[in-house]
């Protein structure tokens, strides 16, 4: 796998900015240059798809590639002779990424639509949103909250979420996690 080559030395031919990536970004590129798809790459690594891509934007960025191929060329153990590449799979791969992007662009405009209804009743515009707002983002669970002022936050709605966590939330009502925080910084 590409990524214990890059953990192990040998690198002298490879150029020095593969250094620059941090352990996640190289988990992220080894496996991506290894065939595998961003679901698969989440799953794996217990982030999220958009966290993948997120990854790989910096990867190609701070490596200067703009394809898969050079990406695994530049990832390549130079010892070993280059893999062939799989143009084949390549194609898919590109197929199903283009697919899934034009899939969150019909959501989002799906989003901008609902929201634009000026008959339609605040609760089921809420309720939409947040639905395709988790289709959107992959997400397993979500939380739409009311901004109150100075890191205070009211639960709107929510989907998903654990009972006890639901509980708590009740029980809170306005509650203020604090600038620390993830929740709290985006207050």
């Amino acid at each position: 796998m590409v990524i214990l080559h890059l953990y192990g030395g040998g690198m002298s031919d490879q150029p020095k900015i593969i250094e620059t990536l941090s352990k996640r970004e190289l988990e992220v590129a080894g496996a991506y240059a290894d065939g595998a798809s961003y679901k698969e790459i989440a799953r794996d690594l217990g982030i999220s798809p958009t966290t993948v891509r997120s990854h790989l934007r910096t990867v190609y960025s701070k490596l200067n590639v703009t394809s898969k191929i050079a990406l695994a060329q530049m990832l390549a153990d130079p010892g070993e002779a280059a893999a062939p590449v799989d143009k084949e799979g390549l194609t898919v791969d590109l197929a199903l990424e283009l697919d899934d992007a034009m899939r969150r662009e019909r959501m989002m405009a799906h989003v901008l639509r609902i929201i634009s209804q000026k008959d339609a009743d605040l609760d089921g515009v809420l309720d939409e949103v947040l639905d395709q707002a988790l289709e959107i983002c992959e997400a397993e669970f979500g939380i739409l909250m009311a901004h109150q002022g100075e890191y205070s936050l009211t639960e709107m709605r929510s989907r998903n979420i654990s009972t006890a966590f639901a509980e708590w939330l009740i029980e809170q009502g306005q509650f203020n996690p604090g600038p620390g925080t993830a929740v709290g910084r985006s207050a």
